[in-house]
């Protein structure tokens, strides 16, 4: 029988603890979705819903963490008795088990791993109309309990009446390696900025997310309204390519940090500003990216309603590059890439990007939603500026001023400037010896 330490160890080892969080953010996300009333079956329906600004934000995640305990909060409606003891606490998802309306929990392991990685001590409640359950785990006890089911014994509670049924989960117990990450002062900032960046089309459509009582504010993806588009599908995933000149502005995030390519599972970001030979970079498709470059921006939004079919690692911070669905993508991105990244070349060789000139590449700026969803369109290179071909040239060249006093002598013109003296040397020349003037 297989070690519950080992399969603990394993399945927590090479996620960060960021990433753990946003796991347990994907819960709650995944929670507020299934409330949702309008079908989300196709790319187009997907993002739609993501781009409609008119919601009513029914739904607060908050995430409260110190060196004690870390917990997650959120009112998206809660987790019934039966979903919990058939579908999340089972390790990984059955075949045609997962909801019509799950579009960010993947494997099925995602929140199981999530506080396993936080701490021994796991308490979770959530309430439900139908009645939902409660969970007092300690982790270490779990791992030496021989059984030959693995599970968790949970209770059951009765319907919730109230009016904002919804999911807590608190882990104190923290693991040594997580107290310390989190008295780093830098990890919360960096966390804030990675949920931000995450969870961009989400934040302020679907939910609000609070760390630590702060509100997280989404970053607006723009593109400038010159820019290339294609639609395309493999098997059950869908995915759309964008790459076009990002506006310049007052208000644009455009920043060699925000230059590059920014690749999205489900509305989620999985690269953000990608300039490396992941996304074709310096790899033999696309050129080393350099500062002439820094106007690019290529946005990829990959949709299926089958997650597991997505070009995702179990994590979700990275891309799954051995999928067929990424090998396809990153041609066709590319193809799209091309004719912008040229137009950067023979405009700029080495040099900064002129802003002015950008600003006229890149046309009015676009929504990057309402970009997505468009019909499939080309990049407007300008038109190449045909070079005036010169009629004049000017000519010097020193002389002794012994022969040009004697020149001077001999036109009985003392005072004529060295430069009228050579026009007329050359007007002779031309005259007598070539036979024009």
């Amino acid at each position: 029988m297989p070690e519950k330490r080992l399969f603990v160890s394993l399945i927590t080892r090479d996620i960060t603890l960021s990433d753990a969080i946003l796991d347990l953010i994907d819960n709650s996300i995944n929670a507020a979705m299934s409330k949702v009333s309008s079908p989300l079956d196709s790319a187009e329906a997907f993002y739609s819903f993501l781009g409609d600004t008119t919601r009513k934000i029914e739904t607060k995640i908050r995430i409260n963490i110190s060196d004690s305990q870390i917990e997650v909060v959120d009112d998206a409606g809660g987790i019934d008795a039966e979903t919990a003891q058939t579908g999340i606490f089972h390790f990984g998802t059955a075949a045609g088990a997962h909801s019509t309306k799950d579009r960010l929990s993947v494997f099925g392991i995602g929140m199981k791993r999530a506080m396993f990685k936080l701490g021994n001590s796991i308490s979770m409640t959530s309430e439900h109309p139908s009645g939902g359950f409660s969970l007092k785990l300690n982790v270490r006890e779990w791992e030496e309990t021989p059984q030959q089911q693995w599970g968790f014994e949970i209770e059951k509670l009765k319907k919730y009446e109230g009016s904002s049924p919804g999911t807590s989960i608190r882990v104190t117990e923290l693991h040594d390696e997580v107290r310390r990450r989190i008295l780093d002062p830098t990890f919360i900032p960096a966390l804030k900025d990675k949920v931000a960046k995450t969870y961009a089309y989400y934040l302020g459509r679907l939910a609000k997310i609070f760390i630590n009582e702060e509100s997280t504010e989404p970053i607006v993806f723009e593109i400038g309204g010159n820019f290339a588009h294609d639609n395309f599908r493999i098997d059950n995933v869908e995915y759309n390519i964008t790459a076009g000149i990002a506006p310049q502005s007052e208000h644009s995030r455009h920043t060699h940090e925000a230059a590059g390519w920014f690749v999205f599972c489900n509305g989620r970001a999985l690269l953000y500003a990608d300039k490396s030979e992941v996304t074709g970079w310096g790899g033999g498709i696309l050129p080393v990216f350099q500062p002439k470059h820094r106007p690019f921006i290529g946005l990829v939004f990959f949709y299926s309603a089958f997650p597991e079919e997505l070009p995702w690692t179990t994590t979700k911070d990275f891309l799954n590059q051995e999928s067929a669905v990424w090998q396809e993508a990153k041609q066709n991105m590319a193809a799209l890439a091309r004719p912008i990244v040229s137009v950067l070349d023979q405009r700029y060789n080495d040099s900064e990007p002129d802003s002015k000139d950008m600003a006229r590449l890149a046309g009015e700026t676009t929504n990057s939603l309402s970009a997505t969803i468009s019909v499939p369109r080309t990049f407007s290179a300008p038109e190449k500026k045909t070079k005036k071909m010169r009629t004049t040239t000017r000519i010097q060249y020193d002389v002794l001023l012994s022969e040009l006093q004697a020149i001077k002598k001999h036109l009985g013109q003392s005072n004529i400037a060295g430069s009228a003296v050579g026009r007329l040397t050359f007007d002779y020349y031309l005259e007598n010896e070539v036979g024009t003037k």
